[in-house]
């Protein structure tokens, strides 16, 4: 919250989302309650306050509301009710873009958008699991919560988000080029017979040819190195894998085939 006040001046749209993450963490640690739930709390609804004006704030949440059909009730203490009141008033109605939505975290708008850009852009994940928003079928949320943004502007959004994404990743993967990492061996691909795939410690993907001069050392099958070109056998190895290419998704490489013969051995 510290930080939304020193941005409120300057930034008041980053400041307001700061501070609404700042406030949706205090209110899981003490309500450990389903996401879905943190998003649609309504004030004077779910967040309430029993004892009037100044008094701590309870969460409550009636068992139809509740997946497990119980009723939730968390009694807030007074420094997470003082914080919640600080973001109702000098932040939310940044969010609230002029409207009278009752709830406590207002909907992504196109300023919101931006900052999740930039803070895909600052921190450059590995790897991103997103997707665009669709409706569950037969939940509370689908008949309660307005959903006020376009498909169009949907699928812009998550084009805009992943074609970030990918441009990330690839540039985090063409690091990897030149050097020799150690791959899990996991799987043999479906198209190509010769062809195996496995992950780093770090779970990025590596493809590789099987390691066709293994059938040609000496004594290579006494020593436990399987076919050339019996890629299901390479499942459960290790192997170290000099990388090649990079793509968004995965790394392209070739079997160190000396180092995979000297592990074996060592192996055995």
């Amino acid at each position: 919250m510290a930080q939304a006040r020193a941005f409120k001046d300057h930034a008041p749209v980053k400041a307001a989302i700061t501070a609404q993450l700042a406030v949706a963490i205090a209110i899981l640690i003490v309500a450990p309650i389903r996401l879905s739930s943190l998003v649609r709390i309504k004030l004077d609804e779910n967040l309430i306050r029993p004892g009037g004006l100044g008094s701590p704030y309870w969460l409550v949440f009636p068992r139809y509301d509740v997946k497990n059909r119980v009723d939730l009730n968390f009694a807030f203490y007074q420094i997470l009710s003082d914080l919640i009141e600080e973001y109702i008033h000098d932040f939310r109605p940044v969010l609230l873009r002029g409207s009278n939505a009752p709830w406590l975290f207002p909907g992504e708008t196109g300023d919101d958008f931006e900052q999740t850009l930039s803070l895909t852009r600052t921190a450059r994940y590995h790897s991103m699991f997103s997707f665009k928003y669709s409706p569950r079928p037969n939940t509370l949320a689908l008949k309660r919560l307005p959903d006020d943004v376009s498909e169009d502007e949907k699928t812009a959004r998550i084009v805009a988000l992943q074609s970030l994404q990918r441009e990330i990743q690839t540039r985090l993967h063409e690091r990897a080029v030149g050097s020799t990492v150690e791959v899990l061996i996991d799987s043999a691909s479906r198209r190509q017979d010769s062809e195996i795939s496995g992950r780093t410690s770090g779970n990025t993907v590596v493809n590789c040819a099987v390691p066709g001069a293994a059938s040609r050392l000496p004594r290579a099958q006494s020593r436990g190195i399987p076919e050339a070109g019996n890629a299901s056998d390479w499942i459960g190895r290790t192997i170290p894998v000099r990388i090649h290419r990079a793509g968004p998704h995965s790394l392209w490489g070739e079997a160190v085939v000396s180092n995979v013969r000297r592990a074996t051995r060592d192996a055995h």
